[in-house]
């Protein structure tokens, strides 16, 4: 049994609240490991902003909440089933 698995059966064995504990200090240490999280934000940010500015202009169409998430759902339900049905698109939905 390598290393790693000898961690994870004892982790396993925690009780949960020591689980939450560790998975707390494990997400923490791996936002602090990661060098690039102002760079992602500020891509984002930068995204959101170019996208903002699009539909302003008028060249992105509104969607319904409701729509959307139900073809999201409908796509993630075809991924993991690998079943496809047709789909609504979003500007036939508009």
């Amino acid at each position: 049994m390598t290393n790693r698995e000898q961690v994870l059966e004892r982790a396993l064995n925690l009780s949960s609240e020591d689980r939450r504990f560790l998975i707390g200090r494990l997400q923490k240490s791996l936002d602090e490991s990661n060098h690039s999280t102002d760079e992602v934000r500020a891509a984002w940010s930068n995204e959101v902003d170019r996208r903002l500015d699009a539909y302003d202009r008028g060249e992105v169409p509104a969607v319904d909440a409701e729509i959307a998430m139900r073809e999201m759902r409908r796509q993630l339900e075809e991924r993991r089933t690998g079943a496809s049905r047709p789909s609504v698109t979003f500007t036939e939905a508009v």
